[in-house]
């Protein structure tokens, strides 16, 4: 998978009780969406209880769509939900994967 590819969006969780909808929605005005990705986070103790976490990826067709769509975001941001979003970074190279298999 081509990390430019990858956008990282942070406070997922403000986009409300489906964030894979409105990131699918939104960012494919710019750009064919392949995957999104949420977690759940469940509270420690008790499994039953569970809220969306905070972070969350979407994964463009191209890294082209992915730079157009986070262009076009920005400016969508600034009146809209009290989002983040950025390049994924990849921060292990794949020959330092060795050592933590």
């Amino acid at each position: 998978l081509d990390a430019s590819r990858i956008i990282v969006v942070r406070r997922a969780r403000w986009l409300g009780p489906n964030p894979a909808a409105w990131l699918q929605h939104h960012f494919g005005q710019w750009g064919r969406v392949e995957e999104t990705l949420t977690y759940v986070v469940r509270r420690r103790f008790d499994d039953t209880s569970a809220r969306i976490g905070d972070i969350a990826f979407v994964i463009m067709a191209s890294s082209q769509e992915a730079t157009h769509c986070l262009n076009r975001m920005e400016l969508v941001l600034r009146n809209g939900p009290a989002i983040e979003i950025s390049k994924f970074v990849r921060t292990v190279t794949t020959g330092d994967m060795d050592r933590y298999q």
